[in-house]
């Protein structure tokens, strides 16, 4: 499932954080370009596993950080 997300406030929790992008990937066990992608992706559409794991690595609610899902 695809879902769109609020890049800014993922970039503003990871700025706020202290992570880099790099960083925050690692965390998040994703692949060394995930979190580039996701906050480059002018569209904000994401998998929901990664949203998940993302905010699991922020301390957040991916609730927080999804504006609307989508079907597949």
């Amino acid at each position: 499932m695809l879902v769109l997300v609020n890049i800014e406030k993922i970039k503003n929790l990871r700025l706020k954080s202290g992570l880099t992008r790099h960083g925050l990937s690692i965390k998040a066990g994703l692949g060394k370009n995930a979190i580039s992608q996701i906050e480059n992706n002018q569209a904000g559409k994401c998998s929901l596993v990664r949203i998940k794991a993302i905010a699991d690595a922020l301390n957040v609610d991916s609730k927080e950080l999804i504006i609307k899902e989508e079907l597949k």
